[in-house]
């Protein structure tokens, strides 16, 4: 059973009178303050960031009860992560056979994030980045990349995509 909660007094509400048996958070908060486990996700190297949630892991990830991470690459990486719990990403790649596609085949790629951070806008822009120096430029036309996502740095990822040659 899930319960998707869109009112703004209803979420604000939440925070101090949370309906709830479990807490999983992807953001360095800690809810003790209620005494329900809590489960942190830390999806990225925080050490690195430049924002306001950077200092908050460390205390975070000793107050949850349990850490996951989506690699073995960043449990490793952080020390704090040392007992964090690895849960892979969706797609496990053992899975899948490379093939090749053929020069004709469109591919399409869709990249679904916010806008809100900067590291958000810079990453959508290191992939597209990455896309034209991984294909030949005779390949590139054969490239059609949809962004969906909104937030304040929204207007500068769509400054940047204006410079490539292909359909974005």
């Amino acid at each position: 059973h899930a319960n998707l909660i869109t009112n703004p007094i209803a979420i604000v509400a939440g925070h101090f009178f949370p309906q709830a048996d479990l807490i999983h958070a992807a953001v360095p908060v800690t809810y003790r303050l209620w005494r329900l486990p809590i489960v942190l996700t830390v999806k990225g190297d925080y050490t690195i960031e430049k924002n306001i949630w950077r200092k908050l892991y460390p205390r975070a990830i000793r107050m949850a009860d349990i850490v996951t991470v989506p690699s073995q690459y960043l449990k490793d990486r952080i020390p704090e992560l040392a007992q964090a719990v690895v849960i892979p990403n969706a797609v496990d790649l053992h899975y899948f056979a490379v093939s090749q596609m053929p020069i004709s085949h469109i591919i399409n790629i869709l990249i679904v994030t916010n806008f809100w951070f900067p590291e958000k806008a810079r990453g959508v822009e290191q992939m597209l980045s990455l896309i034209k120096r991984a294909l030949p430029a005779d390949q590139l036309m054969n490239i059609e990349v949809t962004v969906v996502g909104d937030g304040a740095y929204l207007e500068k990822v769509k400054q940047h995509a204006r410079q490539y040659s292909f359909p974005i």
